[in-house]
């Protein structure tokens, strides 16, 4: 009898449907039994990563509305926090639900009450700017360069180059787009133009290849 508790079984006379022998089993007119886990019936569950189960072991996570309404889907914690550092490094946070201020990033929400969201962008509902050059949003990325054309609150954000010309400037170098001029502008000369600065060492086109400026 104490080989079955231990295995979380009762002594019975036999088995019923809903139950299964565990721990020393059937013997001299006598069985061990346990209740069936009615969940292990359902497919693996949150792609591939989780079991279905009535309850959850340690070292495993539950994630809800994945298994029905009676079982959990049962993840290892590792496989949880993987999915939360995907999350993270993508710019979001897990919550329960996204807002609709915020929208789901890596996958969204891999199930109810695990989400991955991030605020939205309200700058990127208007519509390309700089003659289809650019995108507004609240803040550019390194190699693209602000302009004029989304309102007062936004950027438009354009990877055309800057029109730049020594014309009428004391520059000793050249006058360029600032992004091609990354280490060696001149201190003190400047250049007429958006975004150009007086540069005496542009960059070669295999440096502009590696930084990913295609201007």
């Amino acid at each position: 009898m104490e080989d079955c508790m231990k295995a979380g079984g009762s002594i019975k006379e036999k088995c019923s449907e809903i139950e299964k022998e565990v721990g020393p089993g059937c013997s001299k007119g006598h069985c061990c039994c346990a209740l069936l886990d009615v969940c292990l019936g359902n497919p693996m569950c949150d792609d591939g990563r989780g079991l279905c189960r009535t309850a959850c072991r340690d070292g495993e996570e539950v994630k809800y509305g994945l298994c029905g309404a009676h079982c959990k889907c049962c993840v290892a914690i590792n496989e949880v926090l993987t999915e939360v550092k995907d999350c993270v490094e993508e710019g979001g946070v897990i919550k329960e639900h996204c807002t609709s201020l915020e929208k789901p990033l890596a996958g969204g929400c891999s199930s109810d009450h695990f989400c991955c969201c991030a605020p939205r962008d309200a700058c990127t509902t208007h519509p390309l700017c700089d003659d289809g050059f650019g995108v507004c949003r609240t803040w550019c990325l390194k190699m693209e360069r602000e302009v004029p054309g989304c309102g007062h609150h936004c950027k438009c954000c354009t990877v055309r180059p800057a029109v730049c010309s020594n014309h009428g400037s004391d520059c000793p170098g050249t006058c360029v787009d600032e992004r091609l001029c990354p280490h060696d502008k001149h201190p003190t000369f400047t250049c007429s133009g958006n975004s150009c600065t007086c540069c005496l060492t542009i960059l070669t086109p295999a440096e502009k290849e590696e930084l990913g400026l295609h201007i």
